[in-house]
């Protein structure tokens, strides 16, 4: 024990500086964008592929075969509902019309995520090679968890949805009104609405899904209930409280939607 605290006083100014160097990069990488950058591409290209042995090496404990052949069924369950829920049936002069399908879905793997911050992230195991692209929407089973931000070959870094600065498009399912969510800040399975009139019907366990109006997320993707309602507070919005059906923190594994026609409507914008 003597040698122990020996060996702590002898070093102490080494260990006094990778403290403060700790918490320097900390806050550097939390305040300026070009450095957060530069660190996100070197988190990309250096770290995870070290992430991505070591999430490997525990998908061959947590049997990893069964759980791809049901994430494969997932998918394509997953997929064939989003393209067909939308599907709209109309009619023609002697014929019915049903839309295109358009939503794709890949698998990949959550390898990395942070929880501590207030614009926390998470990396998975697929990248350009794969398809994948800058905003992407990314979902779960019942939820969404982000949108793809920096790609590089084979990883991408993912924005959470705890992240003070993303709103996700809602709908009510129940009286069909929309608005937008965004996380409490709180715990990872609080979110907030604030733009729901007064003037609408609102009730507890009043179910919250994707609107479907943005072109990340297809309509309808199951997100939470409403947990709690204050009229108080504002003379004009509702102030909501959501409780998620997921903790994004807890998933390992994630689908990302690529909406094929999503380059076509963004070049609609793009012409105003």
């Amino acid at each position: 024990m003597g040698r122990l605290i020996l060996f702590f006083t002898r070093f102490r100014n080494l260990f006094l500086y990778l403290f403060l160097l700790s918490l320097s990069l900390i806050y550097a990488f939390q305040s300026s964008n070009p450095l957060s950058n530069s660190l996100t591409q070197f988190s990309l290209i250096a770290i995870a592929p070290i992430h991505h042995s070591a999430n490997a090496v525990y998908g061959y404990f947590g049997l990893k075969k069964n759980n791809d052949s049901l994430l494969t069924e997932i998918r394509e369950l997953k997929e064939f509902k989003m393209n067909h829920q939308g599907s709209m049936k109309v009619l023609a002069s002697d014929s019915l019309r049903i839309d295109r399908n358009r939503y794709q879905l890949y698998d990949a793997n959550i390898i990395y995520s942070t929880r501590n911050f207030d614009i926390n992230f998470f990396i998975i195991d697929k990248g350009k090679n794969d398809g994948i692209r800058p905003e992407m929407g990314v979902i779960h089973h019942d939820g969404v968890l982000g949108i793809t931000k920096d790609v590089s070959s084979n990883y991408s870094r993912v924005i959470s949805i705890l992240h003070k600065d993303i709103g996700i498009s809602i709908r009510n399912q129940q009286t069909r009104d929309v608005g937008i969510m965004r996380w409490s800040m709180i715990t990872p399975t609080k979110m907030e609405i604030s733009d729901f009139q007064k003037s609408k019907e609102v009730s507890l366990n009043d179910t919250i899904v994707t609107s479907g109006i943005s072109s990340f997320f297809p309509a309808s993707i199951l997100l939470g209930r409403i947990s709690k309602i204050d009229s108080v507070s504002d003379p004009i919005y509702y102030q909501l409280e959501v409780e998620l059906f997921e903790d994004p923190f807890s998933q390992r594994w994630a689908h990302i939607v690529e909406d094929l026609i999503k380059i076509e409507i963004d070049s609609l914008f793009l012409s105003i």
